[in-house]
C-alpha cells in the first residue's frame, strides 16, 4: 500500500555463488595537462575538468560487411571535445584564474572507471590539493537544452557554484531526472568523490524536450555501433554545452571569493546602457562593485538567445563597464 513498507518473509531455499576474477596486466595511457593558477597563494591548489578517451572497442559479432567499430561520438568524443576547447578558451584568456586547472583524459571508464580510480590513487599533485572537479561525459547536444544536471551536487558543497554558473548563461540546474541509473557512482568523477572531493558530472537536461531524445539515445545508441557521426548533432548546442557551462562552473570554481564577470545574452540595444547600470547596484549591494559587467547586443543572438556559429568559432566584440 501507498506509504508503507513491505512486509519481510523467510525465505525456505538455500542458494550458492562462485565468482572467478582474473588479473591481467595492461598499459592504457592517460593525457594531463596543466595551466597553472596566477596566485601565487592559490596555484598549488587545483581544479580538475576531465573526460574519458575509450569506448568499448570492436563488435566481436558483426557480420561481414557491418560495422563493428563502436565508435562512442557523443560517449565520450563529446566531452573529450568538450574539454579540449575549454582548454583552449581558458589557455587564450589574458584572465587568468587564481588556482591551477588541470585537464584529464582519463582511459579505462567503460572498465569500471579504472584509469580515474588510478589518478585518485596515484594523482600527479597532492589529491589534499584538488578543490574541485568536473566530469564531461556523454552530452547529448541533439536538441537545444535549456537546462543541465549536475550529478553530486546535493552531495557536496559545490551546488550552489552550479546554479551560480547556470544562471549566467541563462541554463538551469535541473535535479537528477534518473536516480534508478544511479548515474553519480557510475563516471570518472566519483573516485575523486569518495575522497572527500567535491566533484560533479555534468549531463545535458530533460527539460525543452530533452526527455524523448534521451530515451531515444539510451534505446538505440547507447553503447551500440550507432553512437557516430550519423546522429543528428547539433553543433551549436554542442558549442554551448562547450562554451558556457564547463568555462563558467570552473571560473567560478577556481576564483572563488574572487571577482566575478556577469555576462548579459539577451540585452536589447536601447538597455545596453539602463541594464549593466541597474545590474551593477545590485552587485555592488552584495559586495561584488568591482566587477566587470559584460552585455552581448541582442542583434549577435538569433531568435533562440544562442550566439552564431561566426561568433562561436571567431569571437565576438564586447561592450564592457566597469563598475
Amino acid at each position: 500500500r501507498k506509504g508503507r513498507s513491505p512486509r519481510g518473509f523467510a525465505l525456505t531455499g538455500r542458494m550458492a555463488i562462485r565468482a572467478t576474477s582474473q588479473w591481467s596486466d595492461f598499459t592504457s595511457p592517460q593525457v594531463v595537462g596543466l595551466l597553472p593558477g596566477a596566485d601565487p597563494a592559490r596555484s598549488a591548489e587545483h581544479v580538475v575538468l576531465m573526460a574519458h578517451l575509450d569506448h568499448i572497442g570492436l563488435r566481436k559479432d558483426a557480420k561481414p560487411g557491418e560495422d563493428r567499430v563502436y565508435n562512442g561520438a557523443l560517449d565520450n568524443a563529446a566531452g573529450v571535445a568538450t574539454m579540449i576547447e575549454a582548454a583552449h578558451a581558458f589557455a587564450a584568456s589574458p584572465q587568468r584564474t587564481r588556482r591551477s586547472l588541470l585537464f584529464i583524459a582519463h582511459t579505462g571508464e567503460e572498465l569500471g572507471l579504472l584509469g580515474a580510480d588510478y589518478w585518485a590513487a596515484h594523482p600527479t599533485v597532492p589529491i589534499a590539493d584538488v578543490a574541485a572537479a568536473v566530469d564531461l561525459d556523454m552530452p547529448v547536444p541533439l536538441y537545444q537544452f535549456r537546462d543541465v544536471v549536475a550529478f553530486g551536487a546535493p552531495h557536496n558543497s559545490v551546488a550552489r557554484t552550479v546554479a551560480e554558473a547556470g544562471v549566467t548563461m541563462g541554463i538551469t540546474v535541473s535535479p537528477d531526472p534518473m536516480p534508478e541509473q544511479s548515474i553519480f557512482v557510475r563516471s570518472d568523477h566519483y573516485p575523486l568523490a569518495r575522497r572527500g572531493i567535491p566533484a560533479i558530472l555534468l549531463f545535458t537536461g530533460y527539460g525543452n524536450g530533452g526527455k524523448p531524445i534521451w530515451d531515444q539515445f539510451f534505446a538505440n545508441r547507447y553503447h551500440s555501433v550507432r553512437d557516430d557521426l550519423s546522429q543528428n548533432i547539433l553543433w551549436d548546442a554542442a558549442a554551448r554545452y562547450a562554451d558556457a557551462v564547463p568555462w563558467d562552473y570552473l571560473r567560478s570554481a577556481a576564483e572563488r571569493h574572487a571577482v566575478v564577470a556577469v555576462v548579459l545574452d539577451r540585452v536589447p540595444p536601447a538597455a545596453m546602457d539602463e541594464v549593466p547600470a541597474h545590474l551593477g547596484q545590485m552587485m555592488g549591494q552584495r559586495g561584488l562593485g568591482g566587477s566587470p559587467l559584460f552585455a552581448v547586443p541582442e542583434t549577435q543572438v538569433d531568435a533562440d538567445g544562442l550566439l552564431p556559429d561566426a561568433a562561436v568559432r571567431h569571437g565576438i566584440r564586447l561592450s564592457v563597464w566597469n563598475m
